[in-house]
């Protein structure tokens, strides 16, 4: 880690971060600036998405290890009811997901058209993983997340594991977990978080991994957070 004032520069380690959805849902923040729905999600999705490749250069991973598949939020768990079936956006016709790609400077996958389905998600995240081959890999704990769209991310990811021959480490986190009200973690910030209490006789987890950082570290991260839309 580099000093807080010089910057941060590449991440020793060959970290690849993978955003599923473009973020393309939820509250109407931009409903005075852009009155009409359908505009004002695609502005919305679009800013979320750069957010997505470019505020992980805060933590060391450049634009070029960073990729947001462009899949449209709130969707998923409609996409894995008919993998095939081409769903559109929740607040338009649109169906194709290269607006939100176009976004992205990696190479990693092709940005040109690709249509809203689940089969494609799963087909993408195979490329990925076979490109990356990652011997750790971090996805939400679809029994712990509250939010839909992460849960059915992890199920993607799942799926995608029959189209590779990987065998890597996976880390499990939440982010809202359920029943909490987004309380969770308990605590001071500074302190080592476990799995819910409620959860502890119902799920098997091997351990429980909590990383300790540093108050420079705390700082950059809460800044990290500050740039995001939304």
């Amino acid at each position: 880690r580099d000093d807080l004032v010089t910057g941060v520069q590449t991440c020793a380690l060959p970290i690849s971060i993978v955003t599923v959805t473009c973020g393309n849902a939820g509250d109407a923040l931009y409903a005075e600036h852009i009155p009409d729905p359908v505009r004002q999600y695609r502005m919305k999705g679009f800013l979320r998405a750069i957010d997505s490749v470019t505020i992980p250069w805060q933590g060391g991973v450049p634009p070029e290890r960073a990729y947001n598949l462009g899949y449209f939020d709130a969707r998923l768990p409609t996409m894995r009811a008919t993998p095939s079936a081409v769903i559109p956006e929740m607040y338009g016709p649109n169906t194709d997901v290269a607006p939100y790609r176009a976004a992205n400077l990696s190479t990693l996958l092709p940005n040109g058209s690709r249509e809203n389905t689940w089969e494609n998600l799963v087909d993408d995240l195979a490329a990925v993983l076979t490109a990356v081959n990652p011997d750790v890999v971090i996805m939400p704990f679809p029994q712990l997340d509250a939010h839909r769209d992460h849960e059915y991310a992890t199920v993607a990811v799942y799926d995608a594991f029959s189209k590779w021959a990987g065998t890597p480490r996976f880390l499990l986190y939440t982010n809202h977990a359920t029943g909490s009200r987004d309380e969770y973690p308990y605590g001071p910030s500074t302190a080592a978080t476990s799995v819910p209490p409620y959860a502890v006789n119902t799920l098997r987890v091997p351990s429980v991994y909590a990383h300790p950082v540093d108050a420079d570290l705390m700082l950059r991260k809460f800044f990290a957070l500050e740039s995001m839309h939304d």
